[in-house]
Parts: C-alpha cells; structure tokens; sequence
C-alpha cells in the first residue's frame, strides 16, 4: 500500500490542466463480461450525455470487441496484472490531464490490488465497485461506495446495482453486440451451425470426443447444413484436431477470422452450439438461437429467467468415471476441486442432451 499511496501523491502534485470532464469505467475480464457490461454502459451514457466515457479493458481483443460501443469515447489497455508499479504511474499520467467525476470497477476485485486501486492512484474522488465481504478490509480506499456482492445476482445485474448508487436510471438489462460493417473480411455461408469447443477456462470445456460424437450426428441429420468451428488463434490447434478427426465436407475450421466476421457470423446463424464462453454472450445479444452447456459456472450468475431462443444445459455435481478435461490427461475432478466441493461437472451433460436440444430449437417456429 504504501506504493499506492506514493504514486496518489505524485500525481495529485503534478499541476495538470483538467479541462475535459471524464468518466472512468474498468472491467479487466473477458469478452463475456464486457457483453454483460454493456446495459450499464447504455445507461451511463444516457445519464452523461456530454462527458467523455474512457473504458479499461484486459486486452487488444477487448479494444477490438469494444471499439465499435457507441457509448464509449475511448477504450484502453489497462496495464497487466503483474505489471510493476511503475507501469502503473506512467498509466496513470496519461490519464491524469481528464476530470473524473467518478470511476466504476465492473468486475469483482479479488487479487487484482494495482488494477483495483487504479482510480485512488489518480485521485478520483467517487469511486465505485463490487466487493465480497472477505475483501473489505483489503480494498477499503479504493472504493468510496461500494455494492456487496450476493449468490442471487446475475453477472448484468451487478453492474446495473452500481449505476443504482449514482441514481442513474435504467432502462433494461438487454445486452447488445456491435459490428463494425466494414471491418468484415467474408461472408459465404448462408446455412449454417457454429459450434464453440473452446473456452477460457478448461473446466468450460465440454470434452473434445463428445464434440466429435455431436457434430457427426448433426450432419447425419442436417446434411445440408453446414457446420462452421470458431475460436481464437492460440486454439486453432485443438480446434484443428476436432476439424480433422470429423473429416466431413460440410465442416468447416474458423480461427483466423477478426472479431467484426465472427459477430457477423454469429448474428446470422441458424444456430450456436458453444460452452459458458465469449460466443454464448454475442449469441444470447444478437438473440440468435443457441443450446449452451454450463459446467463450473452456474446458469443463474447469468440469467434468471427463461429466455427464447435459448436452452441451457447443466452439468450435475458428480464426474462420470475416468472423467478428464478436454484431451489432456487430467482428472477433472481434481481440477473442479479447485473450486470447492460442490462443483458441476460439464461432462455429464450428454451428447444426446444437446443433439436433442439443438433439434429442439433448430425446428422450433
């Protein structure tokens, strides 16, 4: 603490001319959570139609997700987790020429101590955030006001309580998705599937062969449906091996497209097939009809009611035998244990579960 407290003195020294009025808005997750973020965002900028809106997101995919958010004016790479102090500092200089009127941490701060204290480093003087009662005591200067996190809360419902503490209005908790139209580089399928295989975490991962088992029942079934396999460059490999392994014309690999196509594709699938991931959110924005498994992370952080267009499928608290995470050789349940006891294992959702979900809603009306 005492770096941050010397950091909060320098920058407070530094006669800076302050002639922009400026709102502060930090969510260091991922895509998922930015798509949850984005009714607070609305509503925000409902509220402060003149101010400038600068948001801090984890990554250059975030920018790339967010830079076409017309309800903020900038959106920056915040400084990494196990970036030095002095990383900090000169990030907090650039930002330092803005008057905040206040700061907004969307996610919850657990370790994240710098990133956290970010806005008290630059002297913003209403501060905002989501905190667990277990880090009280850690962050009590960083936020001014503060929501206690609760079990019933969704991920959108969260933020929304923070806008609450300002007495902004809300309108709804629609989430939205944006694409920049100029930005997409092809378009060719006019009939098909997307199925997501891949996750941030491994425990999200429903198991590659039951993938496999899928999408060869599916284009039994659909023959002249086309099925279009996503994902990010850094799992083209995985991905690749599940591409291979199907062997099948009407199957096709995507993990080289920019995030304006994969959104674009997204809106204009018949269905998406995907685990608690970045896709679920973009198809559950855009309303596109999609089947998605929950393992670890339960339904109800994300939704509370029954939605159209949507079916989930939960895995229950026990692993099958020999259960493993998608093909390493790992004991999920010693990864699961990580999270405690009561645990929901992904794999025991069934092939049969989804295959039968998906023709569910593919032939709904």
């Amino acid at each position: 603490m005492n770096e941050i407290e010397l950091i909060r003195e320098k920058i407070n020294s530094i006669n800076s001319i302050k002639n922009e009025d400026a709102i502060l808005l930090i969510n260091y997750n991922n895509l998922g959570d930015l798509i949850c973020d984005t009714p607070s965002l609305r509503n925000i900028r409902k509220s402060y139609p003149k101010d400038k809106i600068i948001l801090l997101v984890r990554n250059q995919t975030c920018i790339n997700l967010m830079n076409n958010c017309p309800y903020v004016d900038q959106v920056l790479e915040m400084p990494h987790s196990k970036d030095s102090i002095d990383v900090y500092y000169d990030f907090c200089l650039k930002l330092n020429k803005y008057n905040f009127k206040f700061s907004i941490q969307f996610v919850r701060p657990f370790n994240e101590l710098y990133r956290t204290y970010l806005p008290y480093m630059l002297g913003i003087k209403k501060r905002l955030g989501l905190i667990q009662k277990e880090y009280e005591e850690k962050y009590k200067k960083a936020f001014t006001d503060y929501y206690f996190l609760e079990n019933n809360t969704t991920r959108t419902q969260e933020s929304l309580e923070l806008l609450k503490l300002l007495n902004i209005k809300i309108d709804n908790s629609k989430t939205e998705c944006f694409i920049n139209e100029k930005n997409i580089t092809h378009f060719k399928h006019k009939n098909y599937i997307i199925i997501q295989t891949c996750a941030t975490m491994e425990c999200r991962m429903w198991h590659r062969n039951n993938f496999i088992e899928l999408i060869n029942k599916i284009t039994k079934k659909y023959p002249d449906i086309d099925i279009l396999l996503t994902g990010s460059k850094n799992e083209d490999d995985y991905i690749n091996n599940i591409y291979l392994e199907v062997n099948n014309k009407r199957v096709y690999k995507y993990t080289d497209i920019n995030i304006d196509t994969l959104l674009n594709y997204i809106k204009n699938a018949k269905l998406v097939i995907t685990n608690d991931t970045g896709p679920y959110h973009f198809a559950r924005a855009f309303d596109t009809k999609r089947v998605v498994i929950f393992g670890i992370s339960p339904r109800n952080y994300l939704i509370k009611e029954k939605e159209k267009n949507s079916i989930e499928l939960c895995g229950n608290n026990r692993c099958p035998a020999n259960c493993k995470i998608k093909s390493i050789d790992k004991d999920c349940i010693k990864k699961y244990k990580v999270y405690g006891d009561n645990y929901n294992c992904i794999n025991t959702v069934s092939v049969e579960d989804v295959l039968n979900a998906s023709i569910k809603i593919l032939e709904e009306k």
